[in-house]
């Protein structure tokens, strides 16, 4: 795929049939969660059979149970747009690392038409205001890009350990700098009952999504398709993505359930630090280009107080010497404890 026309043409119609469903998204009172939740997410493009671009990427995540907020004063949640007296408050804390490389990495030279080499080691807080069909979280991510990020370092080992070659150019990644990032994501959802007795359903979650900072700068936005069981019990599969909570936030509802989703996600981008380089000091840069999409599917299980997911995610070009979408997988484990 050499443009990203088709992901344009599935955004908007995601997005109308979110703001489409039915009246019946009137809010009821959300069941009551004691629980915390711990998400881990594995992103990487061994699926596509590629090691390029965006190669790797995994965050922990951890939600607080309702209205738990860690000793923070509640008036912190009134910056939240929209956020009610009656929302349910959480907390999330997350870590996470992710890896970009050009092409081809068994080059040592600086490939200059490619994609810079970098690492982002980053962990961040995020106050989370829940409804019934409505999620909002603000997130502050802090970190460090460069060789602190650990990027070469874990490549090589793991490339070691599975016997792939050695990535060589390393040594041209983007410079050390500290990386910091506001984001701050809601998520609406219209759900409808198919087959009540089965409590199987169909829902759209259409959502927006912003970030500020010297690591990503974007605006964005796009809608998810779910169909399946227990549906109400979360807003759908978490992504190494900032600002994402998603599926750390579930309340299992029955023994065994499951769904199949499709989503997509529109951004114009002002900055990406691995694509445009370093911000106060030269170094390898692309010219990126202004929008990227992504289109994603899978499925999700949850037995008991365990939910797994997994999905193929499909990305537009993010460069102008960039011929073909990435392709990538993401597996997402949630614990309810």
């Amino acid at each position: 795929m050499k443009d990203c026309g088709p992901f344009w043409l599935l955004l908007p119609v995601a997005i109308l049939l979110g703001m489409i469903g039915p009246a019946a998204a009137q809010e009821e009172p959300i069941p009551p969660d004691d629980r915390w939740g711990l998400s881990l997410v594995w992103e990487n493009d061994t699926v596509a059979d590629t090691d390029r671009h965006y190669t790797n990427g995994v965050m922990a995540s951890l939600l607080s149970p309702q209205n738990e907020t860690l000793g923070l004063p509640i008036e912190l949640w009134d910056v939240l747009p929209g956020h009610g007296e009656d929302d349910k408050r959480r907390v999330a804390l997350h870590v996470g690392q992710s890896m970009f490389t050009p092409e081809d990495i068994s080059v040592e030279a600086l490939i200059p038409d490619e994609r810079p080499y970098g690492g982002w080691l980053h962990g961040g807080i995020s106050l989370v205001s829940e409804t019934r069909n409505q999620l909002r979280s603000l997130t502050l991510d802090l970190g460090v890009v460069g060789p602190y990020s650990l990027g070469d370092e874990t490549q090589t080992f793991v490339h070691e350990l599975v016997g792939a070659g050695e990535p060589k150019g390393w040594g041209n990644q983007i410079k050390n700098e500290p990386a910091i990032l506001v984001a701050y994501q809601q998520k609406w959802r219209f759900h409808k009952a198919l087959l009540p007795d089965w409590d199987i359903g169909v829902d759209v979650m259409p959502h927006v999504t912003g970030a500020a900072g010297n690591v990503h700068t974007f605006a964005g936005g796009g809608a998810t398709l779910r169909l399946g069981a227990d549906l109400p019990s979360d807003f759908g599969p978490l992504f190494n993505r900032p600002g994402e909570v998603g599926a750390t936030l579930f309340r299992p509802q029955r023994g065994f359930s499951w769904y199949l989703y499709a989503g997509t996600e529109g951004r114009y981008v002002l900055r990406n630090i691995f694509l445009d380089g370093n911000t106060f000091r030269d170094s390898h840069s692309v010219d990126k280009k202004p929008f990227v999409a992504d289109l994603q599917m899978g499925l999700a299980l949850e037995f008991q107080q365990v939910r797994l997911s997994y999905s193929f995610v499909l990305r537009s070009p993010e460069f102008d010497e960039q011929e073909e979408s990435d392709r990538f997988g993401s597996l997402n484990l949630t614990f309810k404890f």
